[in-house]
């Protein structure tokens, strides 16, 4: 089993090393470490109860900044019920820009502009796109899916997604979402070059001589991503995860949906139980699929992570080698075997 180590890890641990330098330049991500996570499973069949009516669904131009607690703005007003409070306290805070039909999906974007600081008034704002697809039955709620990453496109799983769900859920729930800020078509940072090129690096953070070049691909990586997207390192705090979730409340708030069913998966269970400790009150169930916990130090985490991840392999091989049918299918009968065999070629040299 330490060939896993050796091969299948080797890029978790260069990533690891990319993702704690950028840690260095980029703002804490608004973790809330202590936050207990409601159970459950994503329903698989139309949950009991009463249906409630639809909310009210603003169509044209909105700009809302109220205080929590405050009136609930009429339909006709373009406003939404009261929205829970952002981090400076002021409320959900935004302006509609455009709704049209996602590229190549049948669901509709909807932009907004929204603060780049959610926790002061005034200064620059940024456009970020949600997608939605409407309940095609009666109408119960509003499931928000958080993808992974972060860097994953939420548009772009929007569809295939939404059709590996029980069909009852998009029946009876809008589909939502979106591309996080950073992300897509949301003020995007991307650099395609660097990343190539911090890929194609050979160095081995399993080799005690290669660690300083791992680390020094890993800051040179940062360096030349951060020239190549042109990103302005004055704005790297603001693409943090205390301020995404923040986008997220201000189309809850747009959509005019009271609670939120919210699905998150990988990174994406960092973001959703960072909006469940936020806001709590807009919670109607949460799932989390792969859950990041928030309360170990990176090392701390990476390094359970590894041990899991060798540990659920060699399980799931140990299983196989128990069922005459899964034996069968493995030369030698034996899958521990076979995959040491396969690992130590991986080590020898390349396979295509």
């Amino acid at each position: 089993m330490g060939a896993n180590r050796r091969s299948g890890l080797t890029v978790d641990r260069r990533i690891a090393f990319a993702i704690l330098i950028a840690a260095g330049v980029v703002a804490a991500c608004g973790t809330t470490p202590g936050f207990t996570v409601l159970p459950g499973q994503i329903p698989s069949a139309l949950p009991s109860g009463g249906a409630s009516p639809a909310s009210s669904r603003p169509q044209g131009s909105a700009s809302t900044s109220a205080s929590p607690g405050a009136p609930a703005p009429s339909a006709t007003s373009g406003g939404s019920p009261g929205p829970s409070s952002s981090p400076s306290g002021a409320g959900a805070s935004y302006t509609f820009v455009k709704k049209e039909k996602c590229p190549e999906s049948r669901f509709e974007c909807v932009t907004l502009s929204v603060p780049r600081d959610h926790t002061t008034q005034g200064g620059p704002s940024w456009d970020l796109t949600f997608a939605i697809q409407r309940a095609t039955g009666t109408r119960l709620g509003t499931f928000v899916t958080v993808t992974g990453g972060p860097g994953y496109s939420g548009l772009a799983a929007s569809e295939p997604y939404t059709d590996g769900y029980d069909p009852t859920i998009p029946e009876h729930y809008d589909m939502v979402f979106f591309d996080q800020r950073g992300i897509g078509l949301s003020h995007p940072i991307q650099c395609p070059s660097a990343t190539a090129v911090y890929y194609a690096d050979t160095s081995d953070p399993a080799d005690p001589a290669q660690r300083s070049a791992v680390a020094s691909a890993a800051r040179t990586y940062v360096d030349a991503c951060m020239a190549e997207s042109k990103a302005d390192p004055a704005d790297l705090p603001y693409y943090a995860t205390s301020q995404a979730i923040e986008d997220l409340e201000a189309f809850r708030d747009y959509l005019g949906a009271d609670q939120l069913m919210l699905y998150g998966e990988s990174y994406g269970t960092q973001f959703v139980q960072t909006y469940a400790a936020a806001h709590p009150d807009r919670i109607k169930a949460l799932f989390i699929d792969g859950p990041v916990d928030l309360v170990p130090d990176a090392i701390t985490y990476y390094t359970e992570s590894a041990r899991a991840f060798d540990d659920v392999l060699h399980d799931t091989l140990q299983a196989c080698r128990a069922r005459v049918a899964c034996r069968a299918d493995i030369r030698g009968g034996d899958p521990l075997a076979a995959y040491d065999a396969l690992a130590a070629k991986l080590d020898a040299a390349p396979l295509t």
